[in-house]
């Protein structure tokens, strides 16, 4: 799954996005791209929660 985070713009950003994610799924590896401010993820998690817990978090999320 590969989404957009137009809010991303840290190293903080990134480790409380990893948060957010672990956060529904403990076995999800995050990998980040500050450059172009997406994430793919590999995760068992429907694309709705993983969204979800990432604006819960208080990011601005898109699927790409």
């Amino acid at each position: 799954m590969k989404l957009q985070v137009p809010d991303m713009v840290c190293g903080g950003c990134v480790e409380t996005i990893t948060q957010a994610v672990i956060s529904v799924d403990p076995a999800a590896k995050v990998m980040a791209d500050l450059e172009t401010k997406t994430i793919n993820l590999e995760t068992q998690a429907s694309t709705t929660a993983i969204q979800e817990a990432i604006a819960q978090a208080g990011y601005k999320v898109m699927t790409v």
